[in-house]
């Protein structure tokens, strides 16, 4: 049977012999050639597969389908772009295999969408407002949902809260009730979260329902919503400010490889047929692609002169 094992494993893990809840991934990658030249979607799957990997102990079951499930990939895996220097298919006894799960939930809440993008000025200044807007939207495509009638009465809970909560194996009961859950939502909503978390890191092998019911009943009793509401909008303020931080950071590490590398005086040098083409590539690797100004954009310019300079290296 073919397995997926991912290249020179040791180095992305911790400890060698325990089964950690995460992986190192080096900030060196972002001076990786190779990965740079990577498709946007590819880094993103690369990534995702490392994580698999370490929940699979390297051993992933070779089904294209399978593990784009596994991982939660939107669009198709490109692994001939990763076999070069990332991944290997082998052959491996079937007694030595680990049973792949299909049971990846379509609400995981790790994506795979980690776009390692060297356009750090493109993306990086909106992260801290597209959080703040998905997070918004979510609530409120949360209170629009078609509701499910739970008693005579007009208090309900959403139908895809029961979904979820359907997921987690929880069963109303005298203690809680699903007209308790409709009255103090956010708490619902937070402690769903938690224990949804919880499950898909493995941390509760049993009943993640009775989990949910015994902390949303010790949330309800140690305060009332209007407090808490206020500590997570200054959670989301902070958090925020943090995300707009770090994405000031992102692009001052970009102007100072901008200049180090020398990228205008690399660039003054490509004939300008060849500089066409070269920047004709690169947009097409992007999601917006056509819309980078190539005559400002300096994470875009800083692109193409590194990708010059390597192809004429190796010439």
């Amino acid at each position: 049977m073919n397995y997926l094992r991912i290249k020179n494993w040791n180095k992305f893990q911790h400890y060698r012999y325990r089964d950690p809840s995460w992986i190192k991934v080096y900030r060196r990658l972002l001076r990786d050639d190779d990965f740079r030249d990577l498709p946007d979607a590819t880094k993103g799957h690369l990534v995702s597969l490392w994580l698999l990997a370490a929940d699979k102990d390297n051993k992933i079951r070779f089904d294209p389908s399978e593990i784009k499930v596994l991982i939660g990939a939107h669009d198709r895996i490109d692994f001939d772009s990763l076999k070069d220097k990332w991944i290997e298919v082998v052959d491996l006894p079937i007694n030595a295999s680990i049973n792949a799960s299909t049971n990846a939930s379509t609400d995981a809440s790790i994506n795979a969408s980690i776009n390692a993008s060297t356009d750090a000025s493109i993306n990086a200044s909106t992260d801290a407002s597209k959080m703040l807007a998905q997070r918004q939207r979510q609530r409120t495509e949360t209170e629009t949902e078609t509701e499910t009638e739970t008693e005579s009465g007009s208090v309900s809970v959403s139908g895809s809260v029961l979904l979820r909560l359907k997921k987690i194996g929880w069963k109303q009961n005298g203690n809680l009730s699903q007209k308790t859950l409709a009255k103090h939502p956010n708490i619902t909503e937070r402690v769903l979260v938690s224990v949804e978390n919880m499950v898909m890191a493995g941390e509760v092998n049993g009943n993640a329902g009775g989990l949910f019911t015994y902390r949303f009943l010790k949330e309800l009793s140690e305060g009332t919503e209007a407090a808490k509401d206020a500590i997570i909008a200054d959670h989301e303020q902070a958090e925020a400010k943090r995300s707009a931080e770090l994405a000031k950071q992102a692009v001052e590490r970009l102007e100072q490889s901008y200049e180090d590398f020398g990228s205008e005086k690399i660039l003054a040098t490509i004939p300008p047929e060849q500089l066409k083409a070269l920047i004709a590539e690169k947009r097409a690797r992007y999601a917006d692609g056509d819309k980078i100004d190539a005559d400002t954009n300096k994470a875009f310019r800083l692109d193409l002169a590194r990708t010059w300079t390597k192809r004429r290296n190796h010439a």
